[in-house]
């Protein structure tokens, strides 16, 4: 962790893993287990799956090492955080909202560039911009945008 390169470590790590695993189910020809994973995604070490019917949960150890400690902080099978999203099963659809974990934190965040500062205020309007562009790509309800939280 930490040094430039710990991201691509981190991806090639787990991806010989879980290369591995599904190669044995492809030669077994077992395609019931591989359909499982036919909804998942993993950007680094967060993971997300769609009907997975909790199968990862009961066969992590046969995927990856039993060193590597895997936790869920999921909040139900309806309701995950995966990245920077806070998705919602709703009906047959998913309803999306921006999530930071920093917001659970006890104390307070600077997301965004003191004007007063010694910075130029163009690459400081650049960042509140690209920020709007950001939330209006990852939500999916207007009402979200009230901020009386």
């Amino acid at each position: 962790m930490g040094t430039d390169c710990a991201p691509f470590l981190a991806n090639l790590f787990l991806f010989s893993y879980e290369f591995r695993y599904l190669n044995k189910l492809l030669t077994q020809r077992n395609f019931t287990v591989l359909n499982k994973f036919r909804r998942c995604a993993r950007y680094i070490d967060d993971v997300l799956l769609i009907n997975n019917d909790n199968f990862l949960k009961s066969h992590k150890h046969d995927i990856y090492p039993k060193e590597l400690d895997l936790t869920s902080d999921d909040k139900d099978d309806q309701h995950v955080h995966f990245l920077d999203l806070d998705i919602l099963i709703v009906g047959k659809g998913f309803s999306y909202k921006i999530y930071d974990k920093r917001d659970n934190f006890d104390f307070p965040i600077v997301n965004y560039p003191d004007l007063s500062g010694n910075i130029p205020s163009r690459q400081s309007y650049s960042v509140f911009i690209s920020q709007l562009i950001r939330y209006t790509r990852a939500v999916c309800i207007l009402k979200i945008f009230n901020f009386d939280a």
